[in-house]
């Protein structure tokens, strides 16, 4: 699902049950005990054991599983404790909906400057801090985002379109549009998006939404063909 931008844990005792593109895409297999031969020849093949470990799938303790992810030379052998506390697990904490106003300041700062109606107070930068270390994107967008939270410097067009297209998932974005035809209902989706990720305005999002077409055109600029596609759909003027 990595067009959508999604991820899923799939668990199941009895893997020859399962759709097969389940066991050839997912990108990480953790196999615990099996006792059915055709089980373990299936999921221990796809997770690049040899024919003496896929036996001893058969043999394992309680808490031992086989890893493979794709890429790794071979799997390892892991063993987990049993959890014996009480708490239940927790996700980490979002900003909520009503952080809002934090974050149409954050982004209206990336897109426009720090001025005297976009100052943030320190708790709302040390929130906006905590919410940039946990995402997931590259080394060097997670520190312009820092950068524009600690200092007044503004950034040039280049560094606006490179944060927010890593930020918002650009690629993803564009990828999920691309075979509509009308560029209205590409913009609303591409907002929508926005908005729900971002926890923006519509106003901040249809700004951020052009930004991030825009710098995805400039990178395929010698494709005129899809350089102006990507100005078009993404209304950019």
């Amino acid at each position: 699902m990595r067009t959508y931008g999604e991820g899923f844990i799939i668990a199941d005792q009895a893997p020859g049950l399962l759709d097969m593109a389940v066991i050839r895409n997912t990108n990480t297999k953790i196999i615990m005990r099996l006792p059915d031969e055709s089980d373990r020849q299936l999921v221990g093949k796809a997770a690049g054991l040899n024919d003496d470990q896929i036996v001893e799938l058969a043999k394992l303790d309680t808490g031992v599983a086989a890893v493979y992810q794709n890429h790794w030379l071979e799997p390892v052998l892991c063993k987990v404790e049993r959890f014996t506390g009480q708490s239940r697990f927790r996700p980490r904490p979002q900003l909520e909906p009503e952080h809002s106003d934090q974050m149409d300041a954050l982004f209206l700062r990336i897109l426009h400057g720090v001025d005297d109606s976009r100052e943030l107070k320190k708790e709302d930068v040390d929130d906006l801090k905590v919410w940039v270390e946990r995402l997931n994107i590259g080394r060097n967008a997670k520190k312009t985002l820092l950068d524009v939270l600690e200092s007044r410097d503004d950034l040039d067009e280049a560094q606006k379109g490179y944060v927010l297209y890593c930020t918002c998932r650009g690629d993803l974005m564009i990828e999920q549009t691309k075979s509509i035809a009308d560029p209205a209902v590409v913009q609303k989706i591409a907002d929508q998006r926005i908005m729900d990720s971002m926890q923006v305005s519509a106003g901040v999002a249809e700004e951020m939404r052009r930004k991030i077409f825009q710098y995805a055109a400039e990178q395929v600029k010698t494709d005129t063909a899809q350089f102006r596609d990507l100005l078009y759909y993404g209304g950019v003027k």
